[in-house]
Parts: C-alpha cells; sequence; structure tokens
C-alpha cells in the first residue's frame, strides 16, 4: 500500500533586497535661518538701547558658524578621505569678502564726500587716509586686534566679529584635518571611507540574514541577536 505523496513545502519568499545606505548630509535648515535671524534682532535691539547681553546674538552666530563647518568638512572628509582647503577658503571667501569690499568702498566714498562738506580743509586728508586704514583692517579681517590695540576704527569697528570668524576659518580646518587624521590612525569611529563601505556591506548582509521579520520573526530574533549582531559588525573592521 504506497503511502500518499507528502505536499510540497512553500518555498520561501526572497527577502526584499536592502535599502539604500543614504549618508547623512544636513542639507538646508529653515530653522538655521531661524536662529540667525533672533540673532541680529537680539544685536539690533542692543544697539538701540531696548535690551541688554546683545552680545548673545554674536555668540550664537559664533556657534553656529562652528557647527556648519565643521560637518561641511567633516562631511568631505567622509565622502573622500580628504580636505579641499583650496575649495573651502574659495567658498569663504566668495560668500563673505564681495559684501565687505561694497561696504568699505562705499564708506569710503560717504567719508570723502562729508569731509569735502562739513569738516575744516585741515583735516581732509586725515579723515580720508584714516577711513582708508579702517578699510584695509577689515578687509584683511585683523579688525579685533588693531581695537585691542586701542585704536579706533571709526564706522568699521563693528567688523571685529568677522575678523574672528575668519581668523577661526584659517586655523579650524587645519586642526580638524590633523584630528580626522588622528581619528583614522587609531582605526576610531570608522571615519574613512573604506570603513564606511566595509560597514554598509556589513549591514545590508545582516539585513538579508534577517530576512523581513513581518514574515519570519525567528529568523530575524536569531540573526538580530547581539552576539550576532556584534559578530559580524566587528568582521567589518578586519
Amino acid at each position: 500500500m504506497t503511502s500518499a505523496p507528502s505536499p510540497e513545502a512553500p518555498e520561501q519568499p526572497a527577502p526584499p533586497p536592502a535599502p539604500p545606505v543614504v549618508p547623512f548630509s544636513l542639507g538646508y535648515r529653515p530653522s538655521l535661518d531661524g536662529l540667525r535671524g533672533v540673532s541680529i534682532l537680539a544685536v539690533m535691539s542692543y544697539h538701540l538701547g531696548l535690551i541688554r547681553g546683545g552680545f548673545l546674538g554674536v555668540d550664537i552666530f559664533f556657534v553656529l558658524s562652528g557647527f556648519l563647518i565643521t560637518t561641511l568638512l567633516t562631511d568631505e572628509w567622509i565622502r573622500s578621505g580628504s580636505i579641499s582647503f583650496r575649495k573651502f577658503y574659495m567658498r569663504r571667501a566668495l560668500r563673505l569678502l564681495p559684501a565687505l569690499v561694497v561696504l568699505a568702498i562705499t564708506c569710503d566714498f560717504a567719508t570723502v564726500i562729508i569731509a569735502r562738506l562739513y569738516w575744516p580743509p585741515e583735516a581732509f586728508v586725515p579723515v580720508v587716509f584714516g577711513m582708508a586704514y579702517a578699510s584695509l583692517v577689515a578687509l584683511f579681517y585683523v579688525t579685533n586686534w588693531v581695537m585691542i590695540s586701542g585704536q579706533t576704527l571709526w564706522i568699521l569697528g563693528h567688523t571685529w566679529s568677522l575678523s574672528i570668524e575668519e581668523q577661526f576659518y584659517v586655523l579650524w580646518p587645519l586642526c580638524l584635518l590633523a584630528l580626522l587624521k588622528w581619528i583614522r590612525h587609531r582605526g576610531l569611529l570608522g571615519y574613512s571611507s573604506g570603513h564606511h563601505r566595509r560597514a554598509d556591506r556589513g549591514g545590508i548582509r545582516l539585513y538579508r540574514l534577517a530576512g523581513d521579520p513581518r514574515r519570519d520573526s525567528t529568523r530575524a530574533a536569531r540573526a538580530l541577536a547581539p552576539e550576532s549582531v556584534s559578530r559580524r559588525f566587528l568582521s567589518c573592521r578586519e
């Protein structure tokens, strides 16, 4: 007597492909522009005598600049494994220098006209040369040091904060690059592009091993156990 053939087990559906790994990118954040607007209003209100502690707005600008510049540089480092200082300084110059040049030229022309109309002839040359000197100091981003020495830069004295920011742009990328190279040399945080690619492949393998937890919860739980995850991700760094 022959036994009835056992029904074939249904084939397990193939797991869906792993979702693409999208690297983090800060992008444009309207909230940061809103924070800048609040800082500008705070500084203007301070100069108008409406509030106290207007320097808090300048501090917010400094913190935002440090955060954004560090994010841009580390993103470039993660993508390419290096930082292009030429491109970085070119972007900084094109962003800030044109407006500063226009401001300096406008102040120089306004000084010449006002000095000619309202100042005595013997004061014309000192006033004009004084304004030209202030413009050069501002364009070379050393206003803060000149003011520390006790000199007055008239209407361009407010560029001291811009000078500090530009000096930060000169020094911080060099320090950050040295720090990132040290991190890569020590193997901390996997900050090289190769480590990122291996970690991405390890994550994809783990996803495929676990399958879709909605279809096979036992398989997914076994694959996602702490010892299994640790073993697979540690193998990505070898």
